[in-house]
């Protein structure tokens, strides 16, 4: 019964002659399906972490690695290598300078 009316939905969207909301949801589903399936590591980094990377590139004056912007798992190594350097540079008391 689902088959047939998938078939005739299909056929919908074939005489349509062009995109319909059926593939609009099937990419949705597809997408959905691969994000359940991709280990957690080799997806997108998240934006918190990305924030994060960026603050740390700009306080030690570092480039972010292509792979890390590609990856959380790698994002995840940049941040926890750099953190520690990161920290100890915002806990460094600013000198002001002596108008004398």
């Amino acid at each position: 019964m689902l088959a047939e009316a998938f078939r005739v939905q299909l056929g919908r969207h074939h005489d349509a002659g062009g995109q319909s909301r059926l593939l609009w949801e099937v990419g949705g589903w597809f997408a959905v399906a691969l994000y359940q399936v991709v280990d957690r590591d080799l997806l997108p980094p998240t934006e918190r972490q990305r924030t994060l990377a960026a603050k740390i590139s700009k306080a030690l004056d570092l480039d972010i690695p292509t792979e890390a912007n590609a990856f959380r798992g790698s994002m995840s190594d940049f941040i926890r290598y750099h953190l520690p350097n990161f920290q100890a540079s915002c806990a460094k008391p600013k000198r002001r300078l002596d108008p004398s």
